[in-house]
């Protein structure tokens, strides 16, 4: 092992769970859809509008996150989004009807809709050869997030435990969180580099992703 990836080890990992997470749990839960509908009594319907809100609210994440790492740091955001995260799959995890699902998948859409982005951006953090590492750790990141999630929610089915689909991410994003400290930065940038967003274009944003999706 040379010493660029040594250097780099953690970051690979990060990439790599990151960008496997929205991938892994979109399949898991679209492949796992009828039992978790029965679990939650909810229509076919009804579902489709879980899945709506909770794309509508990861377009806001991924819209805010230069806000919030100019204002908080890597390292802040990235522990901030995970205990986020945690909590929307641990309220989605202990549900047994359709409102508390929805709030659940809400609050995982706020905190990890932008996963996917975040990786994409640290894979830029390495430079020479190791750049090159980082993308292929990337893409095999979304490829096999892709592959496992019917996997994983088949098992998760076939014991009659469609709740561990949930424990899965929080196992995953759980270990990106603790690799973070190893080489994200925790300082802010200074207050005169800050961007500035108001509420209404967030808002105006919200309201047409959420009924181009639901439609």
């Amino acid at each position: 092992m040379n010493y660029a990836f040594q250097k780099y080890l953690a970051l690979f990992i990060t990439i790599f769970l990151l960008s496997s997470t929205e991938f892994l749990q979109t399949g898991m839960i679209a492949f796992a859809a009828v039992p978790i509908r029965g679990e939650i009594q909810a229509s076919p319907e009804e579902y489709s509008l879980v899945i709506a809100l909770h794309a509508c609210l990861a377009v806001i994440s991924i819209s805010k996150i230069r806000w919030f790492v100019e204002r908080l740091g890597w390292r802040y955001y990235v522990l901030g989004s995970v205990g986020i995260y945690i909590i929307g799959a641990l309220i989605c995890s202990l549900s047994d009807e359709l409102r508390i699902f929805t709030v659940g998948r809400a609050i995982m859409g706020l905190g990890g809709g932008s996963f996917f982005t975040v990786a994409r951006i640290l894979a830029n953090i390495p430079t020479g050869p190791s750049r090159f590492t980082a993308i292929k750790v990337f893409s095999s990141g979304v490829a096999i997030g892709t592959a496992a999630a019917p996997f994983f929610a088949a098992l998760a089915v076939a014991h009659d435990t469609w709740q561990a689909i949930f424990w899965v991410l929080i196992g995953e994003v759980s270990l990106a969180a603790l690799l973070s400290l190893a080489y994200a930065p925790k300082d802010p940038l200074p207050h005169d580099q800050w961007a500035r967003g108001g509420g209404a274009p967030i808002l105006l944003l919200a309201l047409i992703s959420f009924f181009l999706l639901y439609v």
